[in-house]
């Protein structure tokens, strides 16, 4: 989807794990609202430290990718 542009609809992202939930249009910004609250009522240093983690995870994921990469070149080692 980054590389192609195409669209796919609130079903599609549910099934493929891109979103957890899918509500009807008149029912979606109550939804909003109640998550909203609940994440409201959580202590902010815990917030910002799971944003923080969360950016920083992916970009640790890669690194280490790249890591394993540069690790196993030459050793004939294969994924997967």
């Amino acid at each position: 989807l980054y590389f192609t542009g195409d669209m796919i609809d609130a079903e599609t992202a549910r099934d493929w794990g891109l979103v957890s939930e899918v509500y009807p249009d008149d029912q979606l910004m109550a939804e909003a609202s109640t998550l909203a609250a609940k994440i409201s009522q959580q202590p902010p240093q815990a917030l910002r430290m799971t944003k923080r983690l969360m950016r920083e995870g992916g970009e640790r994921e890669l690194r280490l990718d790249h890591g394993d990469v540069r690790r196993h070149a030459g050793t004939g080692a294969t994924h997967g």
